[in-house]
């Protein structure tokens, strides 16, 4: 692999991850906005334990099983702490790493000139601010890399010259890049169908050998994707269930969600971090009816990668864009759709098969007098691209930037609106907060968390008793409400009824017992009421 790049492709590949990073140089300026990178790093008390990186891979403590994209992060803190800067920074390098990584790959399939306009599509288009801009996101960045080397060990194991004994060394190698793909993010867990598509459609290997080639890759598959159900379970709370769209409704948001990405990928207009719900069960019979149309063109496409007919590399292309959507387009719940039925994030890999299938396309479809043509067309569209980019990457700079265009973009979206109401909050602009709050409750008025945000709003504001009452909203909605507790024993402290606040407490730390920070709490609670047993007991245990 090494040797390829050597052949004049270096230079190129380096050109490529510059003009990636010199774009990306703003992000680094940003912060963190308070949506899960929060709780990945700052609140993340595996990643702050100088411990913790034990319990990161043994456990089920972390917030999801992706042991590598926390261990990094683990790693990090120990350098920079809680200062963005340095995270932002490894996400930018990561994403020019990329970049040259999709130009190396993309020589494998096309000339120099194609590969390049395909590295920088993939570079500079403003979809990928998401991933880039948002720390949580380096499970992307991570996973991605791990993705474009296992693809080229798959594609080099094949290459004319290459000894039997080289060849197994390029196979292991990219059964451990795809290994260490699913623990960075599982998303890539379709990958073998991608490997199998390049072996059977442009290696011209028959489908026995390429069946027991991929079998392993689909093991490992397997057991990421089991280890993900169990992980995503707890973040499918009971009382909130009535917002996850049904079954036959995820089906057709399965089916809608390709399209809606490809034309976002091809004219980004209205990005946003999180979008307006789809109405899919709802609305008049003929609208319900025509949402089965994208799902029955998904399915055709789907097909098609499978006839000979269609060229290898377009084959390709659509493969990629199709697997690595599939584990996020809806067919199977997860907590992000109740949110938004599509998110930018989840197209940073998959962009690179749409465009692999459409320079194939192009040179396999179109006259040789239009090709060049097309190819100054994709010039013209990496500018236009990069402007929009430049335009857009401000919107993750910090969580009220982020969350006020998500406002801007889906006014009755109640994520957006909890999450701007928090940024507000942070910044003490405590009206302009309230006013979100309420309209998110509006919105969704059975979904505990609007309470929660509210409860947290009243201690801020200095009314512990409208704290103590939106508390008890939560436990009323949804028992499984551990910081709930917490919350409502700092309100009762709060109003001047300490007495009532130990049972809440209590049951936190009989849920919670490691956590601290609860402990101390309440440690501190029973020094208070003069309880000195309880208090020595709690101290006791926090040592």
């Amino acid at each position: 692999m090494i040797r390829e790049v050597a052949k004049g492709g270096w230079w190129k590949a380096l050109l490529i991850a510059a003009v990636a990073t010199v774009l990306f140089i703003p992000a680094t300026r940003g912060e963190f906005t308070g949506w899960d990178d929060t709780a990945y790093v700052i609140n993340n008390a595996l990643v702050r334990d100088a411990g913790g990186l034990g319990r990161i891979w043994l456990s089920d403590q972390s917030e999801q099983y992706y042991p590598l994209t926390f261990s990094a992060y683990w790693l990090q803190f120990r350098l920079w702490g809680e200062n963005p800067a340095g995270y932002l920074w490894v996400s930018v390098l990561l994403h020019g790493l990329n970049a040259a990584l999709v130009f190396i790959v993309s020589r494998r399939l096309f000339g120099d000139v194609v590969s390049a306009a395909v590295a920088l599509l993939f570079a500079v288009h403003p979809m990928q601010a998401m991933s880039v801009g948002w720390i949580a996101e380096q499970k992307n960045l991570l996973s991605t890399g791990f993705v474009l080397l296992a693809v080229l060990a798959w594609m080099a194991r094949l290459r004319e010259g290459v000894s039997h004994a080289q060849r197994w060394r390029l196979y292991a190698a990219a059964v451990v890049c795809f290994g260490l793909a699913l623990l960075s993010k599982t998303q890539v867990l379709g990958l073998p169908i991608a490997l199998a598509l390049i072996d059977w459609r442009v290696q011209g290997r028959g489908l026995g050998r390429v069946c027991a080639a991929v079998a392993p890759l689909l093991v490992l598959s397997a057991g990421a994707a089991a280890l993900t159900i169990v992980f995503e379970e707890r973040f499918l709370d009971p009382a909130v269930s009535g917002y996850m769209p049904g079954f036959l409704e995820r089906l057709r948001i399965a089916g809608a969600s390709p399209w809606c990405y490809a034309a976002k990928l091809i004219a980004p207009v209205g990005l946003s971090p999180v979008y307006e719900l789809w109405g899919v069960g709802t609305g008049s019979v003929v609208g319900r009816v025509l949402w089965w149309l994208p799902l029955i063109g998904t399915v055709l496409v789907a097909a098609a990668v499978f006839v000979p007919r269609l060229p290898g590399r377009v084959a390709i292309g659509l493969g990629l864009f199709g697997v690595v959507l599939a584990p996020t387009s809806g067919v199977v719940a997860y907590a992000n759709l109740a949110a938004s039925p599509v998110s930018d994030h989840f197209v940073y890999l998959a962009s690179v098969g749409l465009w692999w299938a459409v320079v194939a396309g192009v040179e396999a479809w179109l006259p040789r007098s239009a090709q060049r043509p097309a190819l100054v067309g994709a010039g013209l569209a990496v500018v236009a691209y990069a402007t929009a980019l430049v335009a857009y990457l401000p919107t993750f700079s910090s969580g009220e930037r982020m969350w006020g265009r998500a406002v801007e973009i889906a006014p009755g979206n109640y994520t957006a609106r909890v999450g701007l109401a928090e940024a507000l909050r942070a910044d003490g602009k405590f009206e302009e907060a309230r006013r979100n709050l309420d309209r998110a409750i509006e919105i969704r008025p059975e979904w505990p968390d609007g309470y929660l945000f509210r409860a947290m709003l009243e201690l801020d504001r200095g009314n512990p008793n409208a704290a103590v009452a939106a508390v008890e909203r939560v436990l009323a909605l949804s028992s499984e409400q551990r910081d709930a507790r917490v919350l409502l024993g700092r309100a009762l402290i709060a109003a001047g009824r300490a007495p009532e606040a130990v049972a809440p407490l209590r049951r936190a730390v009989e849920e919670m017992p490691t956590d601290i920070a609860v402990r101390m709490q309440l440690a501190e609670l029973h020094l208070g009421l003069l309880e000195r047993a309880e208090a020595a007991a709690e101290f006791a245990a926090v040592v």
